[in-house]
């Protein structure tokens, strides 16, 4: 029964009863009156079981998988009734963070967990914003078995997070060059490339060469497994994302920083593909050994997991330079300008790094005093004159 027949239910009843009394002091009827009460104690005791049906209940959210931008997630909650008393049907509906941007949310399926027992209701619901969410509070809706009254409570459960990784954004990408360090094939398909510095034995994959296979590995396992070499000058790719707190956007949107990391995940995708080495350096603590699509996830977690941070762009680089290999590409995604990240890119320039500035065009804010976008032409020029190639992102677009 919907609300609104709900109500209409209660008003009838009520006014029935009501008038019922009235003509039985009139008519001094002893039936009508006997009628009118127990009219109004129907609508007791449905609004007794009604709040006696969301009370005695404990939940647990079933852990989330991890999923991307834009997949379906399954939620399952466990139902467990502690009352010693059979229930009607009961709806669970998540109170579900509004920073999480959601669509498609599915109702739930009602339960009626039978006493000391537990019920398992559940829904789909598609997240549109990359990040790690938790939410805690359940709702609980219940009615008497007549539908004539309902009743809500609220419950608190543990917090299971759900991490929603960043869907790739494309822009036109270029390959590193390779040169100097042992002349790699990293644009050629999934070779390493003949580098000087062995990396490690793996199986024969469609377009390797045959004269880097491993024929004593071979014989031994009875598989084609073939050599892996570094493939030189800018094998090694570090990405840096913006994450001042202007870059944090307003509530129920997408942010610059949403936006920068889903272009950064795309860069990710594709150097991992190439058999460059991707790192996030002083965010993650892996070596990058993992294979590629192992090491793309652990890249994503930590892209979803970015949030704006008080300090400047340039001093998180500048604390992180040690953890930047010589002769790596740099890749910074910029929103916002910052002076200070001048002085960051003269010392990876100072370490032969390529430096790649990718900036997302913004329009200029018209607070006073704001920072202005990276885009702004005196910063691109800054820029330039500090040696980092510049590129503008594709302008964001709220989906």
């Amino acid at each position: 029964m919907t609300g609104e027949l709900r109500n209409v239910s209660n008003i009838a009843l009520t006014t029935s009863a009501l008038f019922l009394v009235v003509v039985a002091v009139a008519l001094n009827s002893p039936v009508l009156f006997s009628m009118a009460t127990a009219m109004l104690a129907l609508l007791v005791v449905c609004r007794f079981q009604a709040r006696m049906a969301v009370r005695g209940l404990r939940f647990r959210r079933r852990p989330l998988p991890t999923v991307r931008v834009g997949d379906t997630v399954l939620v399952e909650i466990e139902v467990t009734s502690t009352a010693r008393y059979n229930r009607p049907l009961v709806m669970v509906r998540d109170r579900i963070p509004e920073a999480l941007l959601v669509s498609e949310v599915s109702p739930s399926l009602p339960v009626a967990p039978a006493p000391g027992e537990t019920a398992v209701t559940q829904y789909r619901l598609t997240p549109l914003r990359r990040g790690v969410f938790r939410w805690s509070v359940i709702e609980v809706t219940g009615s008497d078995p007549l539908g004539l009254a309902k009743k809500t409570a609220l419950y608190r459960v543990d917090a299971e997070p759900l991490t929603v990784l960043p869907a790739p954004l494309p822009f036109p990408l270029v390959l590193p060059s390779s040169a100097g360090w042992g002349g790699g094939e990293a644009d050629q398909g999934p070779s390493r490339g003949p580098g000087i510095d062995p990396r490690g034995i793996r199986e024969y994959q469609t377009g390797d060469s045959l004269r880097h296979v491993h024929w004593r590995s071979s014989a031994r396992t009875g598989r084609l497994l073939v050599k892996e070499f570094e493939v030189g000058l800018y094998s090694r790719a570090g990405v840096f994302v913006q994450r001042s707190p202007g870059t944090a956007g307003p509530a129920g949107r997408h942010s610059p920083l949403d936006f920068l990391c889903g272009h950064a995940a795309y860069l990710a995708e594709a150097f991992l593909g190439q058999g460059l080495n991707v790192s996030l350096p002083g965010l993650d603590s892996s070596k990058g050994t993992a294979k590629p699509q192992a090491r793309l996830v652990e890249v994503l977690r930590e892209l979803a997991a970015l949030v704006p941070q008080e300090e400047a762009f340039g001093a998180q680089v500048s604390r992180s330079l040690s953890l930047v290999a010589p002769g790596s590409a740099v890749y910074l995604f910029l929103a916002e300008s910052d002076p200070s990240l001048a002085e960051a890119i003269r010392q990876l320039r100072a370490r032969n790094c390529s430096v790649h500035a990718l900036v997302l065009p913004l329009p200029p804010s018209g607070s006073r005093g704001a920072t202005p976008p990276a885009s702004s032409p005196e910063f691109l020029d800054l820029l330039w004159s500090v040696g980092a190639n510049v590129q503008l992102l594709p302008e964001p677009k709220q989906p």
